[in-house]
């Protein structure tokens, strides 16, 4: 079963395009949530079914190093692509993300930066009917 990529921005309009890229290019099981908090209840009570955290850094109420860090307590090996217009590395106050499987992509961003971070986790299905 394909799995689905959760993706988390506070910012709706950066979100759709993040969808809307990522349909283009084959991904038909996406997960779109402007509040992390309703993210993180979704992906603790489906973390199974995620196969990819596509998580914007700065977001009030949870940002996305400490969304991050929930999630890897439930499930360690969950891949995240965190996308951000600060150095996030640089800049993280103290937090930290284990960057095995873990990739930052800095806004603004190309679609071929972001579906080079997605299919290393994800590949991007084949669409039926094509060749």
């Amino acid at each position: 079963m394909e799995k689905e990529i959760l993706i988390v921005d506070d910012e709706p309009l950066i979100a759709r395009m993040i969808e809307a890229v990522l349909r283009m290019n084959g991904y038909a099981r996406l997960m779109v949530f402007s509040e992390a908090p309703a993210a993180l209840e979704y992906f603790m009570a489906h973390a199974d079914q995620v196969g990819v955290l596509l998580l914007d850094w700065k977001m009030p109420e949870l940002n996305g190093l400490a969304f991050a860090a929930r999630a890897r307590a439930a499930r360690p090996d969950i891949p995240i692509v965190m996308v951000t217009a600060f150095d996030a590395r640089a800049a993280a106050d103290g937090e930290s993300l284990d960057m095995e499987r873990a990739r930052f992509i800095p806004k603004p961003f190309a679609p071929t930066q972001l579906l080079t971070a997605v299919t290393e986790w994800l590949p991007a299905p084949v669409a039926s009917g094509k060749k």
